[in-house]
């Protein structure tokens, strides 16, 4: 006869998974509480989506934050993501006050990273009944000090996939329920459970997977009709939510190229793997972080292949964990790479196993030897979630600086002179620092103490989308640096200033002889100078006889070979950073004038900004030419300037209407391309002028212009014309003096 059990026994119990519930949401909140100090990082900055932009005091904007449900996620025209639950998420937090939001976003996201741990707990616990909290405490635990939670939690936009996953689990717990007790309020509270899910982000499309491998780690025996039945009873939630993406997005799935970022599909699946399954720190080198994984998943798979359940749960576990990750295939997620928060709902099903294993096990010895291997689990992921802290800690430093730095500056902005800066995104050891295009918050409200007219160029140094033409171009720099606006580029935790003098550059001649008959032109020889600024050369002059098809420039640079290999990296080139070729000349009777233009060199720029001068150039034509062939040679200060009519001056532009304030110079050669450039906070636009000689935004740049005016509270946008041949010939561009004018966006109905 079996033993009779007391009533008490099952409270007992529940008490006890219970209590190892909140135990892993205590781990997992005291393992990352050092991110409650944390700071800002890249679309961290992005608060004004949720805000209101056009108000002298910052306040949430809570008719913005609910349009978020009947368009694509933060108002992104032609967006590919819905995420609703996303927006009511931050409106929770920035709803208790702007003194100190970032405390309270970090607050949110900590939270809901220990929830998710006490839920994992809790499906532990449902799944192994035989010791339910041990089992709850060993994957509570494991998930709650899985590395992939720091970009999680402590990264404010990671609440991303935090809240997401949240409501994945909550919906997995409800249908482990229905599972074990037929229950139509647990299978409808795991109905609304995935709604919410899908409404926060579009990774919970897992989920029909995630059931179908709870079932498998359940092990619970049923018809194929009833199984059936309860996965078909989802399937009007599907079809609705992706009705809803068609009708809203306009696409079901999305084009992952349109993101951006690093591609990796197949050749990094065992980065994936390895971050997911065998997380290890990185002063263990490559060795450790080899073998580590071995010694842990070894006892794992032996233990799961001990039992039929147990390798039914590895087959589940595999499945979810392949979901979890099918939607971001094709993007890097690796430990040194960062994008580990695409992959913090595949840590839930690798520590339901180990507790599923555990529970399978018996015998005293395989249960301490398996429980050494998972004590050396926790072990690794604590020591390495902890190191992932660290780089945080870092990450928030760095951007805390060039806060302080741009600070002191804020006071001194205005139209005539902004902050006019030149950073390049910077991720550090995984964690994303800063965007190139998205660092104009920190000169605003909320963060900052006023609002100060800002000038992004990073896009200049860095491929940035919609502002592709203007990497490796310098015209931008020398367009805003002739005003005697001081270009500013982040140098540790200091920002180094490069400025001109426009007063002092007005009293040099336009044209600055050099000589003749010779190649090689040397400063220090011909000028006495050392070195020369390119700052203020844009051009050469070049007269010589017979009539060469073109020919190359070469710097001579005062940098060592090596130095020159690390500009050539900072720059992300693979061209020569030391050459510039340029096309066929003018001719003039048996001579050939040539006009090249080094105006949008950045290569030549760069010497100025990051080293301060050249010693000379050296000349070579196609086919060669003897030196006594060269007639003349003279540096170009500047460019012509391309007259236009009255400036602006700080006049309003309508969006939609800028063909009515924008006048585009009346003369221009019938040979040349004419462009508009609009340098803004975030970067920078190149806009065609038609023949007509109106100016039209464009599709894409009203787009672009619309997303601005969402996110920043300076609408001030500072432009140019710029003309230049478009046969490929050595003519000098033209381009007019630089100018300004506050854009006017009417808020859209919703």
């Amino acid at each position: 006869m079996p033993p009779v059990r007391s009533p008490i026994e099952p409270r007992r119990a529940a008490l006890a998974v219970l209590c190892a519930a909140l135990g892993a949401a205590l781990l997992a909140f005291v393992s990352l509480a050092p991110a409650l100090r944390g700071g800002y990082l890249s679309d961290d900055l992005q608060l004004n989506y949720f805000l209101s932009p056009r108000e002298a005091t910052p306040r949430l904007d809570v008719d913005n934050v609910l349009a978020d449900f009947a368009r694509p996620w933060l108002g992104a025209e032609g967006g590919a993501t819905y995420r609703p639950l996303i927006s009511l998420h931050y409106a929770f937090d920035l709803a208790r006050g702007l003194d100190d939001p970032a405390a309270a976003l970090h607050l949110s996201n900590l939270v809901a990273h220990a929830l998710c741990s006490a839920l994992v707990a809790l499906l532990a616990a449902g799944l192994v009944p035989t010791a339910p909290a041990r089992a709850a405490l060993l994957a509570g635990a494991f998930f709650a000090l899985h590395p992939t939670s720091v970009e999680t939690a402590a990264w404010i936009a990671g609440r991303v996939s935090g809240t997401q996953v949240l409501f994945s689990l909550l919906a997995c717990a409800a249908f482990l329920r229905h599972l074990r007790t037929s229950s139509g309020a647990a299978w409808a509270c795991a109905a609304v459970a995935s709604a919410l899910a899908l409404g926060a982000k579009e990774g919970a499309v897992a989920l029909p997977v995630a059931f179908v491998a709870l079932e498998l780690m359940a092990g619970r025996a049923a018809p194929w009709t009833l199984r059936l039945a309860r996965h078909l009873g989802f399937l009007p939630l599907w079809i609705g939510y992706f009705a809803l993406r068609y009708a809203i997005l306009g696409t079901l799935v999305g084009d992952p190229e349109s993101a951006g970022g690093t591609f990796s599909g197949w050749p990094l699946l065992l980065d994936k793997a390895r971050a997911v399954g065998g997380p290890t720190p990185r002063w263990l080198g490559d060795a450790g972080a080899l073998l580590l994984p071995l010694a842990v998943l070894l006892p794992l798979a032996w233990a799961c292949g001990r039992s039929t359940r147990a390798r039914l749960a590895s087959i589940g576990a595999l499945l979810w964990s392949l979901a979890v990750a099918a939607p971001s295939w094709r993007f890097v997620a690796s430990l040194e790479e960062g994008g580990l928060r695409l992959l913090y709902e595949a840590a839930a099903p690798l520590s339901l196993l180990w507790a599923i294993a555990f529970g399978e096990l018996r015998g005293a010895f395989a249960r301490n030897a398996f429980g050494a291997a998972a004590l050396l689990v926790l072990a690794s992921g604590a020591a390495t979630t902890n190191e992932k802290l660290g780089d945080y800690r870092a990450g928030w430093s760095r951007v805390a600086a060039l806060q302080s730095a741009l600070a002191a500056r804020v006071p001194q902005a205005n139209e005539v002179h902004p902050l006019a800066l030149i950073a390049t995104s910077l991720r550090e050891q995984g964690v994303p620092v800063w965007n190139a295009n998205a660092l104009f918050p920190l000169a605003q409200l909320p963060i900052a103490e006023r609002d100060a007219p800002f000038l992004g160029l990073g896009c200049t140094f860095e491929e940035v989308l919609h502002s592709e033409s203007f990497f490796g171009d310098a015209t931008p720099l020398r367009a805003v640096s002739e005003l005697g606006i001081p270009l500013l580029l982040p140098a540790g935790d200091a920002l180094r200033e490069h400025r001109r003098d426009p007063a002092a550059e007005a009293a040099l001649p336009r044209t600055i002889a050099l000589g003749s008959g010779a190649l090689r032109f040397e400063f220090a020889a011909r000028l006495g100078f050392e070195t020369v600024a390119p700052s203020w050369i844009e051009g050469l002059a070049v007269r010589v006889d017979g009539a060469p098809r073109g020919g190359s420039v070469r710097w001579l640079s005062p940098l060592t070979a090596e130095e020159l290999g690390q500009l050539k990296t900072q720059l992300a080139a693979d061209i020569d950073p030391l050459a510039l070729s340029f096309g066929a000349g003018r001719a003039e009777g048996t001579e050939s004038v040539f006009e090249i233009d080094l105006s949008s060199s950045l290569f030549f720029f760069a010497h100025d900004l990051l080293i301060g001068g050249i010693r000379g150039f050296e000349l070579a034509f196609d086919p060669p030419l003897d030196p006594s062939a060269v007639r003349s040679v003279e540096l170009v200060r500047r460019v012509p300037e391309l007259l236009r009519p009255t400036p602006l001056g700080g006049a309003r532009v309508p969006l939609g209407g800028e063909d009515l304030v924008l006048r585009a110079p009346a003369e221009v050669a019938r040979k040349a391309a004419l462009d508009l450039v609009l340098l803004g906070p975030h970067a920078a636009l190149r806009i065609p002028v038609g023949e007509d000689g109106r100016v039209r935004f464009g599709e894409v740049a009203t787009r672009d212009l619309r997303q601005i005016a969402q996110l920043s509270r300076s609408l001030i946008f500072w432009f140019y014309f710029e003309e230049r041949p478009r046969d490929g010939s050595a003519r000098f561009s033209r381009r007019s003096k630089l100018d300004w004018f506050e854009l006017e966006v009417e808020r859209r109905a919703r």
